[in-house]
């Protein structure tokens, strides 16, 4: 075997330690906030940008030693020098994949196929009010952002002229309903209400790191000329004036779903 010398030993040490580090932060920053023992701006501000910068010197640094000396991947328990190479290249590109869409998303956190009637949320509030929730759960067409006007439909056509209601031909709402339960509950989310004589469902989708809620309400009713029923979904954040696009996702995946059960 060939022991990597001294300033490329030193440099695996560093980034291993770099790569523990990193994940004891993200344990703190992800775990921390799903379970509600660290606000989501502490965590995001803190442990979360702290497990990212030491998992990109994680990376950096193990690259460049076992880059520049065989010792590194030869030597005893070599593993553990990949192993932080590759949890740094991971972490890193993840972070970076998911800043890049929140970056490129407008502020937009309430997303419905119906913009000029959104379904109503009967369920979320006193949900929202457990969790902190800073957005309300009113739909504001006029905005201001940075003293810049918003219209919120304009900017749903704008980045999302493909959500829109979603109609089930030659199906009674009855039916239409019992499949948008159906799809709702296939798509994982945590149903809350279903309220069969209004042919109401509310759900809460949550994002797998952090926990971030997204409160969902589905609406069914008949379609105006009778030739089937009229399916409308709304995706709300709780927190966050970015969505990062997962309200518009969950809505498309949902009538993805539900045109192939129709």
């Amino acid at each position: 075997m060939n022991p990597p010398t001294a300033w490329p030993a030193k440099l695996l040490a560093i980034a291993r330690y770099a790569a523990l580090a990193s994940a004891l932060a993200l344990l703190v920053a992800g775990p921390g906030h799903r379970l509600r023992l660290v606000p989501f701006e502490v965590a995001f501000k803190g442990p979360f940008l702290i497990g990212v910068l030491a998992a990109l010197a994680a990376f950096m640094l193990a690259g460049v030693a076992l880059l520049t000396t065989r010792g590194g991947r030869s030597e005893p328990r070599a593993w553990r020098n990949g192993l932080a190479f590759a949890f740094g290249a991971v972490v890193v590109i993840v972070a970076a994949h998911w800043y890049g869409q929140l970056r490129s998303a407008s502020l937009l956190h309430d997303v419905s196929t119906d913009t000029v009637s959104p379904p109503p949320f009967v369920e979320a509030a006193p949900r929202r009010a457990a969790d902190h929730a800073t957005n309300s759960l009113d739909y504001v067409a006029d905005y201001s952002v940075d003293g810049a006007a918003v219209n919120a439909p304009e900017l749903q056509k704008e980045l999302y002229p493909d959500l829109r209601p979603i109609l089930l031909r030659a199906k009674k709402p009855a039916e239409g309903f019992a499949l948008a339960e159906k799809a709702a509950r296939a798509m994982g989310w945590e149903i809350v209400a279903v309220v069969a004589d209004e042919f109401r469902i509310e759900a809460t989708s949550t994002s797998p790191f952090f926990g971030l809620k997204d409160d969902i309400a589905i609406r069914v009713r008949s379609e105006r000329a009778g030739r089937g029923t009229v399916i409308d979904i709304r995706s709300a954040s709780r927190i966050g004036a970015n969505d990062a696009g997962a309200n518009a996702r969950d809505i498309r995946e949902f009538a993805d779903r539900l045109k192939t059960m129709n």
